[in-house]
């Protein structure tokens, strides 16, 4: 999810016209998470001297191989912002994915969780109901 975010808040700065370095900080402010935001801050100092963006975020391994991958595709083909759209789209259909199937373990468990305490309270109910019939 932070790599689709990423992705997609630096395709939008890049083709909205703002420069690289500007728009690195603030796609790394939009991830809120500090250590991504830490490693890109790292990235930047090296860009701005002239080092490649893939390259760089590479170097740092936060980001999963293939976005910085296509990153140096898109530097290369100079399509940066169209390569980072559907990079990031790409990311969050696997995000989606990835929710649906712990959705899909959890249901289970969240089911006989729910058995265990309805189980509860139905014999703390009926057990002083049957000790006073037995009374009787």
């Amino acid at each position: 999810m932070f790599t689709a975010r990423f992705a997609r808040t630096f395709a939008m700065l890049v083709k909205g016209g703002m420069n690289i370095i500007e728009s690195l900080s603030i796609a790394g402010n939009a991830v809120d998470n500090k250590f991504i935001k830490e490693a890109i801050d790292e990235s930047t100092k090296l860009i701005t001297t002239g080092a490649g963006i893939g390259d760089t975020l590479e170097s740092r391994r936060v980001f999963p191989k293939m976005l910085t991958q296509m990153m140096k595709v898109g530097e290369d083909t100079g399509s940066l912002d169209d390569i980072l759209k559907k990079t990031a789209e790409y990311y969050e259909i696997e995000a989606d994915f990835a929710l649906q199937k712990l959705t899909a373990l959890i249901e289970p468990i969240m089911i006989v969780f729910l058995a265990i305490v309805v189980g509860f309270v139905v014999i703390s109910i009926a057990m002083p109901m049957f000790q006073v019939m037995g009374a009787v």
